[in-house]
């Protein structure tokens, strides 16, 4: 019998884009999760967000409590501003940044495309750490690459070809995990994920990973504290 960890999965194809005319968001886990089997978070991690922003639009966020943003275009460059002492940055694919945002206070994401809609992953994370920004364009496929790491949270990445086994180690067996397909098919401890589902696991020292896919893309999470949403 294969034993079971506590997990729950976020099916894509179950949750609801919200729309407006210039911007689209899927909400893998946020706000309109705060009665579920998690609770209010997931650990540190208090939303994780895939957005649509069409050409040349602009969007404005405000957060309602001290956020560790992180940021990772998947399709197309943008600038966020209100955020660093030049008042803007840059990303491309390929790149991660984090920003620390005060409570109450209001960033921008602008689209630099004149003719193509992007794609991007906001993650609000209730820690304390030093901004950072990384490239991980070049990284070796099969094996799952740290790309941003603090005290409550790290977040590693992979590319794999298909049928590529990979097992993760939690560096502390309190923590948790949560994983997300950005691209393919995976089985992620003895469960199916497509592209843009989700998994968070607790209670568990590592994972096993298997690629079922070419080129399939996925993050996975470790996450501090998860613990405390059992109680």
């Amino acid at each position: 019998m294969i034993a079971q960890t506590p997990s729950r999965i976020f099916i894509s194809a179950q949750r609801k884009w919200q729309h407006s005319r210039y911007h689209s968001c899927h909400s893998t886990f946020g706000q309109e999760d705060l009665n579920g089997a998690l609770g209010k978070h997931l650990g540190s991690m208090r939303s994780f967000t895939c957005e649509v922003l069409i050409a040349c639009g602009k969007k404005k966020y405000t957060v309602s409590e001290d956020t560790l943003l992180v940021l990772i275009p998947l399709v197309g460059s943008l600038k966020i501003s209100n955020v660093t002492d030049n008042g803007e940055q840059l990303l491309a694919p390929n790149e991660i940044a984090s920003f620390l945002i005060r409570e109450s206070a209001s960033y921008y994401v602008n689209n630099l495309h004149k003719d193509q809609a992007i794609n991007y992953l906001q993650i609000y994370l209730n820690v304390q750490a030093s901004p950072i920004q990384n490239c991980f364009g070049d990284v070796q496929n099969n094996v799952l690459h740290t790309i941003l790491k603090t005290v409550e949270c790290q977040v590693n990445f992979g590319v794999f070809d298909g049928r590529k086994e990979v097992e993760y180690t939690l560096e502390n067996q309190n923590n948790g995990i949560f994983v997300f397909v950005i691209n393919g098919v995976f089985e992620v401890q003895h469960r199916l994920l497509e592209s843009r589902d989700a998994l968070a696991l607790w209670d568990v020292g590592k994972i096993e990973l298997e690629s079922l896919s070419e080129n399939a893309i996925l993050l996975v999470l470790e996450l501090k504290n998860v613990q405390d949403n059992k109680t």
